[in-house]
């Protein structure tokens, strides 16, 4: 994104006051109290909010009834219109819209900056001559420092910034340190990695123990088929041998009703060969 208009109805020294802009570096010029400082206080005033009444970057102009403007921002969609206009809230009436007119809320706005804070914006975006003023004051590796310092903060030094990512750089990890949160991190991902291996190995183990189980359990219901037949083949022996006093007292009897057949076919010759004598 690039600003390619500012429109400052009143702020400061500035009233009905417009200007296009070009993209790329932008740089103001003119005479003090000319309103360049106001022009970059109007521009993070309409980014991230007014300053709170009464405070000195406020830029209220006494008797004026009007405090605030707007920025027209080129994106990749299209250009944006943020307007910020003294309203109820500190922080002034907030609008957005685009070139079809549709209103946006603080969300896209923010959405817009990409996570930019007001402290980085004025850090890094915007450098007052102020803060260059004390170049003829310095040479080599302090000139260096400097303009890296400028855009970061007034107290701020590069010597300072390396410390402070050296220190939280050794804070997360050191090559043979423990206490580092990296390093802790990848002793408990090891232990993690060694439980790991230790259940897949007693996963194996329960799957053998399953497969043994489940062979057994076979063997049970292979039994107890073989229990229930054998169960079956029993109770008919029993009642066979129950049966037997009956069976061997029909043979008996079977044999009587033989015996006397016989003596009935023998008493009925008898008789035919007495006939057969008397007729003679």
């Amino acid at each position: 994104m690039w600003i390619s208009r500012i429109d400052i109805a009143g702020f400061g020294v500035l009233q009905d006051w417009s200007v296009e802009l070009d993209e790329g570096l932008q740089l103001i010029v003119g005479n003090n109290g000319e309103g360049k400082t106001t022009v970059l206080q109007f521009i993070r005033s309409c980014l991230f909010g007014m300053a709170p009444r009464g405070h000195q970057l406020r830029y209220e102009i006494p008797g004026y009834p009007y405090l605030g403007g707007r920025l027209t921002i080129q994106t990749e969609k299209g250009p944006l219109v943020v307007e910020r206009l003294m309203g109820q809230r500190s922080g002034g009436q907030l609008r957005l819209f685009d070139q079809h007119g549709h209103k946006h809320g603080e969300t896209q706005l923010q959405q817009l900056l990409a996570g930019v804070s007001r402290s980085l914006y004025q850090q890094v975006f915007a450098i007052t001559i102020d803060d260059l003023n004390q170049v003829d004051l310095l040479e080599g590796e302090e000139l260096r420092n400097h303009l890296y310092s400028v855009g970061f903060a007034t107290a701020t030094s590069v010597m300072k910034l390396e410390r402070d990512l050296k220190n939280n750089a050794e804070r997360l990890y050191k090559p043979r340190g423990r206490k580092p949160v990296l390093n802790e991190l990848r002793q408990r991902l090891q232990e993690a990695e060694w439980q790991l291996q230790q259940a897949e190995g007693r996963q194996g183990q329960f799957r053998t123990i399953q497969r043994q189980l489940q062979q057994v359990e076979d063997a049970i219901a292979a039994n107890h088929r073989e229990r229930s037949a054998a169960q079956a083949e029993l109770e008919t022996l029993r009642r066979v041998a129950k049966s037997e006093p009956l069976w061997y007292d029909i043979q008996t009897l079977r044999r009587t009703l033989r015996d006397r057949e016989d003596l009935r076919h023998r008493a009925a010759r008898l008789a035919d060969m007495s006939l057969a004598a008397v007729s003679v």
